[in-house]
């Protein structure tokens, strides 16, 4: 994958690789917008790159009381 000079940006400031943190982060934290707070990253941004590295969402459903 090619990256942008923001996400090459972010690596260097977060000192890993995107592909590592960004859905670790994503996965630990259960929402876009508590992982883009986070990694100080846009939430819309964050989505935007979780698409081009190949990640998809894990949807869980509760069945409620």
């Amino acid at each position: 994958m090619i990256k942008t000079k923001m996400m090459k940006a972010a690596e260097k400031r977060l000192g890993r690789n995107l592909e590592d943190i960004v859905p670790e982060t994503y996965d630990k934290l259960g929402s876009l917008e508590a992982a883009g707070k986070a990694l100080n990253i846009n939430p819309n941004t964050l989505y935007y790159w979780l698409l081009r590295l190949g990640y998809s969402r894990k949807i869980t459903i509760v069945k409620g009381e």
